[in-house]
């Protein structure tokens, strides 16, 4: 950060000094805490304490101004770690660069998107073929088999944890028939942003290298990487980034910052009831002028012995947070970060009903 110089004029005038007595030098203030950020920070180590959770960090920022950081055990705020679905938003905000360049539209079916892939891999379903970009990105895809978790086969897991092979997961996703009509119904899961991620590496020959550079590079993020152990996961759980840096990639979510032209009244949207809507891998729900994000991401497996999770929260353009932490956590546990992270941004007793809270059936699982 650059700071402006403050010069006297004394220092142009040395041969005065020995008549003029100076006033002392001033010396910099620091910053007074941001009370806040501070609030903040003590809601999310109570919470670690309250839940028995070991390792964790927090970020707050505000516009582009870090207002806070803290971490706890082995995680630091400035230390990459895995971040679970928040992977999803990071993917979203990709596509969207993506139509914005022209490249397709939000309704643009996966039949003009993957053409060459379905040639060699029909899908079972021939309606897999009319599901769009929007659906995809707000989980109504009607797709209900998902392959990544453990109680439907966790087919996915069993390829090579170090490949993202999302060719090969979109061919076991669309092995089996879809259990609604694309449109009709939200669903959360993996292999929509799985199948995201293989339109990006479709269009631009690399999904981790694109979205590095086009999205997490121009905010000033540049040590992110898909996890090694885990880039099976890929799109839609892959990432590892710093609390740091995810908090700045939170910058998309302003409108105010102009970093994406199509305004969030205009991105894809799936009614969950309550006023809460899924979008670009995120919940959003409207918030006075503005509107609030929020997203949890979970992951846990027992071979290797792997568990994690993550959370984050836009502000109505205001103040933002991202917590990230090991092992995971219960859905109880979850809500009561949520809730308890709200409460102490907004300075207020009880978070009210809607506003960034999640809600258990809309954590990845």
């Amino acid at each position: 950060m650059l700071h402006r110089r403050m010069v006297s004029s004394a220092g142009l005038c040395a041969g005065l000094l020995a008549l003029v007595v100076l006033p002392p030098a001033a010396t910099a203030r620091p910053k007074p805490p941001n009370a806040q950020a501070q609030r903040i920070v003590t809601a999310f180590k109570d919470w670690a304490s309250r839940w028995g959770v070991p390792n964790g960090s927090i970020s707050i920022m505000n516009g582009t101004t870090l207002l806070g950081a803290s971490g706890l055990g082995t995680y630091g705020a400035n230390k990459i770690e895995p971040v679970a679905s928040e992977s999803k938003a990071i993917t979203a905000v990709c596509i969207a660069q993506l139509v914005e360049a022209g490249q397709f539209t939000f309704q643009t079916q996966l039949k003009n998107l993957l053409g060459s892939y379905f040639h060699k891999h029909p899908p079972v379903d021939a309606r897999a073929k009319t599901i769009t970009v929007a659906q995809l990105l707000t989980h109504s895809s009607g797709i209900t088999y998902d392959p990544s978790q453990g109680d439907q086969g966790g087919a996915i897991e069993q390829l090579p944890h170090n490949k993202t092979n999302l060719d090969k997961q979109a061919t076991i996703t669309f092995s089996q028939n879809l259990g609604a009509t694309p449109g009709s119904s939200y669903y959360y899961n993996n292999m929509n942003y799985a199948l995201l991620g293989l339109i990006i590496e479709t269009k631009t020959g690399a999904y981790e290298n694109h979205c590095k550079n086009s999205v997490l590079a121009p905010v000033g993020v540049t040590d992110a990487v898909l996890n090694p152990s885990w880039r099976v996961l890929a799109s839609f759980g892959g990432w590892k980034i710093s609390a740091n840096d995810y908090t700045r990639f939170l910058e998309y979510f302003l409108p105010s910052m102009h970093l994406l032209s199509i305004a969030p009244a205009q991105w894809p949207q799936f009614s969950l009831g309550g006023g809460a809507y899924y979008s670009l891998g995120t919940l959003m729900r409207q918030a006075g002028t503005g509107y609030n994000f929020w997203h949890a991401g979970s992951f846990a497996w027992s071979d290797p012995q792997t568990s994690f999770g993550a959370y984050f929260t836009v502000l109505q353009e205001n103040v933002r947070y991202m917590a990230d932490f090991a092992p995971t956590v219960s859905d109880s546990a979850f809500n009561d970060l949520d809730a308890s992270l709200y409460n102490a941004a907004t300075a207020a007793a009880v978070a009210p009903s809607g506003l960034a809270r999640s809600r258990t059936d809309l954590l990845p699982r």
